[in-house]
């Protein structure tokens, strides 16, 4: 089982067996408390009542404190009661402070243990529930399928983003917008940071937990990418070029009101960045944005707007910036770097990362999440869509900023369920190919080495499940010893004279009547009381 402090030997059951094992293991706890209350209360008797018969004082009060050793709470009651009779014996005090602590460690020890013995709710993952679609050909169809299969994958994870907040816990940062140059007429060149990691705790690796893929980025707007405006049944389209000259990555792209009544966002990768270190990419975002009416005023690039005809209504200006960004994935391993196409020993030094493992995470991971993730989630992949009405939409909250920020947390969530995934594709695949299988049919050795998470199941560690019982059944085994042969008090018998009845009956002993004064010489003495 991944933890942050490394992996840990369980065992998955039920979570109804994990609860029934966690109230058992519980009183076997509460068992080791009261079993260790024995042994000290043992040792402090031996030495208090020792003590106190070289001072010739009554052991009295050390024999009720024994006989009520079952309970931490009678210890206490036995001890107040003495000490309100005889207010001097502080003593009594220091019996009853340390009844009460072992009486509250009695509740609160079991309850700090509870969450070593469930680790969490995990489980290995089964191979043949292993799925990863395999992009086989490049017709639309294919295209088509793959959107159908990978689409409910994105939705989850922009969900998890709305009802999880990773940022924080600090995985997850997002700057706020820095502006590096004011254009005038609320047009401005603007900048946002993004960073987040993700852990092999995160994605289920059982036997890896330190591998981390930190992930940081950053988006500037770029008025330099619009290309010219058109016209299409009186309706305005902005063209936009990206990446001009380079015939790999060229791009012409129009967006207008045909893209739909609310504000759409497309993300397009670019070319490796020529300045970055390796695993540096680039992409451009354009928004669709222009002429969209608003309710409100606009004041961010992206949802800038201008009133209209005296209002109460505004409208989106058209040529809106795109953004410019740039994104580099590093994967790290105790003090190593490298990228996805290298998860190996040889640059990461200790990583013996199974093949299966390594071709599904580069077959997710080689390109950022965020602009499949804009893909398929098409208008939802705005944060401004959360406020469309019809043909309406808030653009007074709306901004680039917070996109960028939706689609980030999305991209965290996703990445850390890439492995997870993998097994909730539906059973209908579309005769998709399934990139795990090796060519003998089989799933790649290794790719099932990850747990996946649910709360049907209860993780249990395996290192607790032992020591737990062993302990309990030692120390048992210690007090019963201990109470059967070496009682505190001792074997006071020993230490106080012979019984009177062991002797002869006889009235007329002459040494025993000499000592208690009854007779002088054979004779009763005369005190004033005749004898008869």
């Amino acid at each position: 089982m991944p933890t942050t402090g490394g992996s840990r030997d369980a065992i998955a059951v039920p979570s109804v067996v994990a609860n029934n094992l966690n109230s058992a293991y519980t009183f076997l706890v509460s068992m080791i408390v009261l079993h260790t209350w024995v042994l000290i209360l043992f040792a402090l008797l031996w030495w208090y009542i020792r003590r106190r018969k070289r001072r010739g004082h009554s052991t009295e009060v050390g024999k009720d404190i024994w006989n009520a050793k079952a309970s931490p709470l009678d210890v206490a009651k036995v001890t107040a009661i003495t000490y309100k009779n005889q207010r001097k014996q502080w003593s009594m005090l220091l019996w009853m402070t340390l009844a009460f602590c072992i009486l509250v460690a009695n509740y609160a020890i079991p309850i700090e243990v509870a969450p070593y013995i469930i680790l969490d709710n995990a489980a290995p993952v089964a191979a043949d529930a292993i799925y990863v679609p395999s992009l086989v050909g490049g017709s639309m169809v294919d295209f088509i399928k793959l959107f159908y299969l990978e689409a409910p994958s994105a939705f989850r994870a922009v969900g998890g983003a709305q009802t999880t907040i990773p940022n924080q816990t600090g995985q997850v940062s997002v700057d706020n917008p820095v502006l590096l140059q004011d254009l005038g007429d609320g047009e401005a060149i603007m900048s946002v940071g993004y960073r987040y990691s993700v852990t092999g705790v995160d994605l289920g690796l059982q036997h890896y937990p330190e591998l981390v893929l930190n992930v940081e980025g950053s988006c500037t707007t770029d008025y330099g990418t619009y290309l010219q405006q058109s016209k299409s049944d009186g309706t305005i389209v902005d063209t936009y070029l990206l990446w001009p000259g380079n015939p790999d990555y060229e791009l012409a792209i129009n967006v207008s009101l045909f893209d739909g009544p609310f504000p759409q966002g497309f993300l397009r990768i670019g070319p490796p960045s020529p300045t970055g270190p390796p695993g540096n990419i680039t992409y451009a975002a354009i928004v669709s944005s222009l002429n969209r009416w608003s309710v409100t005023e606009g004041t961010d690039p992206w949802y800038l707007t201008s009133l209209v005809d005296g209002g109460p209504y505004y409208q989106v200006r058209d040529q809106r910036p795109t953004l410019s960004c740039w994104q580099n994935d590093v994967w790290s391993y105790k003090g190593h770097n490298s990228t996805i196409t290298e998860l190996n020993s040889g640059a990461l030094p200790g990583l013996n990362l199974p093949g299966g493992l390594q071709a599904i995470l580069a077959n997710s991971l080689s390109e950022p999440l965020i602009i499949n993730l804009a893909t398929y989630l098409g208008p939802q992949a705005l944060a401004s869509t959360a406020t469309s009405l019809g043909l309406y939409f808030d653009a007074n909250v709306s901004s680039f900023h917070s996109d960028i920020q939706r689609l980030v947390i999305a991209s965290y969530v996703a990445s850390a369920n890439t492995l997870t995934e993998s097994t909730l594709f539906a059973e209908d695949r579309l005769d998709v190919p399934n990139f795990a299988l090796g060519d003998d049919g089989q799933v790649l050795p290794g790719a099932d080495n990850f747990v996946i998470w649910s709360s049907q199941v209860g993780t249990l560690s395996v290192r607790t499940l032992i020591i737990i019982p062993v302990i309990a059944l030692a120390l048992f085994l210690i007090v019963l010893y201990v109470i059967e042969f070496r009682h505190p008090l001792g074997r006071e018998e020993d230490d106080q004279p012979e019984d009177s009845a062991n002797e002869p009956e006889d009235s007329t002993n002459e040494p025993e009547d000499v000592e208690k004064g009854l007779v002088d010489n054979g004779q009763p003495r005369s005190n004033g009381v005749q004898y008869r």
